[in-house]
């Protein structure tokens, strides 16, 4: 994927025929002072591969087109098992 078009599809500017956005603009974590980490995850429908798009957004000053970083990703499933008590407890 090109800068350009990660670019585009940060800023909501892409031709849906060609991307689909997976997940939105999340929120990642504060970077510092008034700056957050966020990434937006994106199909690419041609050859069904998914980008994520990481970057930095300041409240002062937007986004910070420098700080695009681009991976391609796949999606894992992951199952947690939990216990749960069932009834009384034996001493």
């Amino acid at each position: 994927m090109k800068h350009e078009t990660a670019l585009s599809l940060v800023m909501g500017d892409f031709c849906d025929t060609e991307f689909l956005i997976v997940e939105d603009t999340e929120d990642n974590g504060h970077y510092k002072h008034d700056s957050t980490d966020y990434y937006t995850v994106a199909l690419r429908k041609s050859d069904n591969s998914y980008w994520m798009i990481n970057f930095v957004m300041s409240y002062s000053y937007g986004l910070d087109e420098d700080s695009l970083h681009i991976l391609e990703v796949e999606k894992v499933e992951v199952t947690r098992t939990e216990w749960k008590t069932k009834g009384k407890d034996y001493d």
